[in-house]
């Protein structure tokens, strides 16, 4: 049980990263 929730936590946070560069990346690039 404990090794599901890191793994969802580890998931969690690799999906919230990607979401944060690519909004990141498209201001950005609005900016230009």
């Amino acid at each position: 049980m404990a090794k599901t929730g890191i793994l969802f936590a580890s998931f969690l946070a690799g999906i919230s990263g990607f979401l944060w560069l690519f909004f990141t990346y498209e201001i950005v690039l609005r900016d230009q």
